[in-house]
């Protein structure tokens, strides 16, 4: 992979044996893999294999907050690299186990952002009277680089029903609680994921692409 000469930028597609695509709006290059006969492909092997499941349990994790991890990993954004796949490669060296069935996600072990961002202190999650969710933390403005306007992100997520439901940029630090609205709440108690983070604006980036600092992501448990 290489990035593609100024002449070929903007190009999507495959062209003769090179194939084009554009990540973060730099277009790249790579030669398009050979054909081969179903006579030449080998079984894969154990190690394969593995790989293999570590992927599809990933990008079954993944595949719903696409756009989130794209603002929520950033810090993660060089050349052809995404947030995408910075979170990737974290679920798969740190929150991937094994069990006597085999390869399972650990929830616990996921980080939904990621940054140096002072996180949240003593978060708690819970369900209202009312059927919400209210997420609470205490105001630690002034301890690390945590200041007043950073706005909390929240995610919760139904894994069973691959649903997550998230808010990007909430109330500020200082706010110390956000509730939030879950569609059909009876049907949701006790299968939802949480987590909280922060971000904040990032005015002093020279990439226009990292717009935001934000801080890793604590996990609170299902609620």
């Amino acid at each position: 992979m290489a990035k593609a000469p100024e002449q070929y930028q903007g190009l999507n597609g495959k062209v003769g044996n090179l194939i084009f695509y554009t990540i973060n709006g730099v277009t790249y290059v790579r030669s398009a893999p050979a054909k081969k006969d179903k006579s030449e492909k080998k079984p894969s092997t154990p190690a394969q294999l593995h790989q293999q499941e570590k992927l599809r349990l990933t990008r079954w994790f993944l595949e719903p907050l696409r756009q989130l991890v794209y603002f929520t990993h950033q810090h993660g954004i060089r050349g052809a690299r995404t947030g995408y796949h910075e979170a990737s490669g974290q679920i798969m060296n740190h929150a991937l186990v094994h069990h006597d069935t085999g390869l399972a996600l650990a929830p616990n072990q996921i980080l939904i952002s990621s940054g140096n961002l002072t996180g949240p202190k003593a978060p708690q999650v819970g369900w209202t009277e009312d059927g919400r969710v209210k997420f609470t933390w205490e105001n630690n403005v002034g301890a690390g680089n945590a200041k007043a306007k950073d706005q909390v992100l929240v995610l919760l997520y139904d894994l069973e029903e691959s649903m997550p439901y998230y808010l990007v940029e909430g109330p500020p630090r200082s706010a110390e609680s956000l509730l939030m609205d879950v569609p059909i709440p009876e049907e949701r108690r006790g299968k939802l994921h949480a987590y909280i983070a922060f971000s904040c604006r990032n005015s002093r980036s020279k990439s226009s692409l990292i717009t935001h600092n934000l801080s890793n992501s604590v996990y609170l448990g299902t609620v």
